[in-house]
């Protein structure tokens, strides 16, 4: 089972775009669509990104499921913006990105 994110960088190389594929769709032994489609089944993260897998990669449909990317609530407790603006010296329109991932 692999976890497809997007095909961003892929897809704009794909053979009938009229583009040059990226290094890794011109790898021996057939490059990155060839290989996703060796997956026993690919989890999209998006409805776009499994359009985009059915479109350009040689897999049966019913081997791709869409879940999205999501969290446990049971995370999401914190700290106050404000303070956190404060401990760490931000000014209260500076941007913060939050990003959690695990190998779990």
């Amino acid at each position: 089972m692999v976890t497809v994110h997007d095909l961003f960088g892929e897809a704009a190389g794909a053979p009938d775009s009229g583009r040059t594929p990226p290094a890794r769709a011109r790898q021996p032994g057939g490059g990155y669509f060839k290989n996703l489609a060796r997956a026993a089944h690919l989890v999209c993260v998006s409805e776009m990104t499994c359009q985009e897998v059915l479109e350009y990669v040689d897999i049966d449909s019913t081997c791709v499921s869409v879940i999205p990317n999501g969290f446990d609530r049971r995370f999401t407790r914190l700290p106050d913006e404000q303070i956190e603006r404060r401990r760490d010296g931000l000014p209260s329109a500076t941007w913060r990105v939050f990003h959690l991932s695990s190998t779990d």
